[in-house]
């Protein structure tokens, strides 16, 4: 162990002194207490200086590295100067018992000390003496320092040392307005993203509403079109829908390119016009989307079930055959008009974009609209079905064509980060042996699937089943079959197939954006869908760190258990079958929904 200490003129003339200073604190320490908190914050400190610090790099890297071989055993010569082990108080101990003055060598050096010898090859002149008289003595017996102390608590050690996520600025933030907005320093592309939602009022939502949107969103991207494809010429895509719940605009290009054609589609939202010609034109296409609607798979039938089920403001398309043929564009566009007239536009920018050009966009965008602020509590947001434990919702039906279908929704516990890890390790273990054993075994169908899924933050565990061969209720008795069999599967896993199981989940949790657009839209989400919640990514690998097998085993338990389980079950029949033995839960869902609680 070396210690060096500059010394002042003054110190130099009383070197003796300070070495018998420096024995003192030795003896002082060996009398101490194991100093373990100090311990523990060098260790901490170190922790984060291997990992943050930059160790070089080329030849100077490679000649420390060479050098730190010299005098530390290889496999830990990388690490061994940053790396603090468990404390050892015993070996703390035996250090200070091997400071002591037998085992000293001490080098004065300075200018005009006496000397006697020459060294050999350098031609150093030096002197060289062993001191064993009152000298070593004092070394030895030091006189003690009252006012030696351990070290205290350092008050500039860091109190937390998390990566804070990135996320946007909030440049917006008024009642009817919002704007997050982030300059890209990742992808060096000159493209910008740019995300508006506009959230109508809740009192706007019905049957007959989402037929008006379907027949007016119609028109707006046959109005579109033109410009749509000039823009698409200049590098521009975008993407617009509009459901009960909001109109969604999303616009990417070079340069001030998307930020132009947001602005066009904002201006002509309210202004565009339609000949009675085009409307019939469109009208009549509707008209056969919505006439073919039940030659759908079956599948998806009864998927879109299953949703008008869980959602609170969801129809299907068959619900809106007999009235729309009397839909006008004078009550499209008097509805549309009263669709836009109060809510709330959230917005994302992002991109190769200055934060006052962003603020300038969402404002130019808002003036055209024109919608007038609505409170928090009168917009339309997404509310689930609320279900108690061990509640069923059963939806049988006939349908045309070749098969029949069974889909099922488990609905899982409220959401958390450790939620959200267990769910998708689940979704994981369930998907491969569902489909093995359902698909390629029994060979029910063609369509055989599972996994986990949500809807918002309502996080959902599905089934599905589609077949020729066999009845819905054929289906729903193998699928329960072999679900009850499979916590006793999990429980048999073994801890390398679990370790296998949370890899892929954690690949899947640390993906990154590919690009502004995407990077844009996982902004949008965690901004708005997710309350801002910035940390969600860290929160659900932290979480998934620290996930055991016990605990996906008491989710799947919660899930599918009798007792426990919430869960909405589809069961469609085809003209080769016969319907449906089961009970259903209602004859009139629309009529039953009204009497159920959604939040």
């Amino acid at each position: 162990m070396f210690f060096e200490i500059d010394l002042t003129p003054a110190g130099e003339t009383a070197s003796q002194r300070v070495l018998e200073t420096v024995f003192a604190y030795l003896e002082h320490l060996r009398t101490a207490p194991f100093p373990a908190e100090f311990y523990a914050d060098q260790a901490r400190i170190a922790a984060l200086k291997e990992t943050y610090n930059d160790r070089g790099e080329g030849s100077s890297l490679a000649t420390s590295l060479a050098n730190q071989v010299l005098f530390y055993p290889l496999e830990i010569a990388e690490r061994a100067q940053f790396v603090w082990g468990q404390p050892d108080e015993a070996a703390y101990r035996r250090l200070l018992n091997k400071l002591t003055p037998d085992n000293l060598l001490v080098t004065l050096a300075a200018k005009g000390v006496p000397t006697d010898k020459t060294e050999g090859i350098y031609h150093t002149a030096y002197s060289y003496t062993e001191d064993t008289g009152a000298n070593y003595e004092a070394l030895v017996h030091p006189p003690a320092v009252a006012e030696f102390a351990l070290p205290g608590t350092n008050p500039f050690l860091p109190s937390a040392t998390d990566l804070v996520a990135e996320r946007p600025l909030p440049l917006i933030d008024e009642p009817g307005l919002q704007l997050l907005y982030s300059a890209d320093v990742e992808f060096e592309r000159p493209q910008t993203t740019l995300i508006f939602r506009f959230v109508p009022r809740r009192d706007l939502a019905g049957l007959d509403a989402e037929l008006l949107l379907k027949f007016y969103q119609a028109c707006l991207a046959d109005a579109l079109e033109p410009a749509a494809g000039d823009a698409s010429i200049a590098g521009v895509t975008h993407s617009l829908s509009l459901t009960l719940e909001a109109l969604k605009l999303t616009v990417s290009g070079f340069g001030d390119s998307p930020v132009r054609f947001a602005e066009y589609v904002a201006d002509q939202l309210l202004t565009f016009e339609v000949t009675p010609e085009r409307f019939a034109a469109l009208k009549e296409k509707i008209l056969r989307d919505l006439r073919s609607y039940e030659q759908t798979e079956a599948y998806m039938l009864a998927r879109d079930q299953a949703t008008a089920v869980l959602r609170e403001f969801n129809y299907l398309p068959s619900q809106h055959v007999a009235r729309a043929p009397q839909v006008t564009w004078e009550e499209t566009r008097a509805f549309a008009q009263k669709f836009f007239a109060s809510g709330k536009i959230e917005s994302v920018i992002h991109g190769h974009i200055t934060a006052d050009q962003a603020v300038t966009a969402a404002r130019r965008s808002a003036t055209s609209l024109g919608a007038k602020p609505a409170a928090p509590k009168d917009l339309l947001r997404r509310e689930h079905l609320q279900m108690a434990p061990g509640q069923s919702v059963v939806a049988t039906g006939k349908i045309t064509g070749a098969n029949s279908a069974y889909w099922a929704l488990y609905l899982l516990p409220e959401e958390t980060p450790q939620l959200r890890a267990a769910a998708a390790v689940l979704g994981k273990f369930v998907s491969e042996p569902f489909y093995s054993e359902l698909r390629t075994k029994q060979q029910l169908g063609y369509i055989v699937g599972s996994g986990a899924s949500s809807s918002l933050d309502q996080y959902l565990q599905l089934f599905v089943i589609q077949s020729s061969a066999y009845s819905p209720d054929e289906l729903r008795q193998r699928a329960e079959t072999f679900l009850a069999t499979m916590p006793a599967q999990l429980v048999e896993l073994t801890d390398e197939a679990f370790a296998t199981l949370k890899a892929g989940v954690r690949a899947n949790f640390e993906e990154k954006p590919k690009s502004i657009a995407e990077k844009a839209e996982r902004m949008f989400s965690l901004g708005y869908d997710h309350h801002r919640d910035w940390e969600r990514r860290a929160d659900s690998l932290a979480a998934l760190e620290s996930l055991t097998k016990t605990d996906v085993q008491h989710l799947f338990a919660t899930v599918i258990g009798p007792a426990s389980a919430k869960h909405i079950t589809v069961l469609l029949s085809c003209d080769a079958h016969d319907p449906s033995q089961a009970e259903p839960t209602f004859a009139d869902r629309d009529q039953w929904k009204a009497s159920q609680s959604y939040q």
